[in-house]
């Protein structure tokens, strides 16, 4: 009879145990992408393009030209873009001047909301200089209509009604 150092009971249960250690394993690695993918939820935006694909990450601005090759879809950063435009530094530089200004735009649009709007008045009356030449331009028009009715009467025979 041969002695083992192993029954198979023990082997049994040691085969169980990593067989649930490995289930939780990949279990922990599967709900872990699930929730990097939810998190990734609309981050790349793609547009056809004659050449292919461009991929947008709508976070950190970069840009890859993305091509169907034998049946897999391959990506390649763009050089150029927006990531080469802007180093983090300065994209955090930039974000935060952004928060910034919109939170200005935002109190600016409360101020305006909460001070009533108010019309100006009308100016008011005419300058007396105003007045002065309305009334010499009116009176130039009177003397001329009467200098040409008195022409007029001039010409008209005497007894013959206008």
């Amino acid at each position: 009879m041969r002695l083992s150092v192993f029954n198979k009971p023990a082997i049994l249960a040691v085969a169980g145990l990593v067989g649930v250690l490995g289930l939780a394993t990949v279990h922990g690695g599967v709900s872990q992408a699930v929730a990097q993918q939810d998190q990734n939820a609309g981050r790349f935006q793609m547009e056809r393009t004659d050449d292919g694909l461009i991929r947008l990450d709508t976070v950190t601005g970069a840009l890859s030209l993305c091509r169907s090759e034998d049946g897999a879809l391959t990506c390649a950063p763009v050089s150029g873009g927006a990531a080469a435009a802007a180093p983090s530094a300065d994209l955090a530089a930039l974000q935060s001047e952004n928060r910034r200004l919109k939170k200005r735009i935002d109190q600016l649009e409360a101020d305006l909301d909460a001070k009533p709007r108010a019309v100006p008045a009308p100016s008011g009356y005419p300058s007396e200089a105003d007045v002065d030449r309305a009334f010499s331009f009116v009176e130039g028009l009177i003397r001329r209509f009467k200098s040409l009715a008195d022409d007029l009467r001039e010409d008209q025979p005497q007894g013959t009604p206008l």
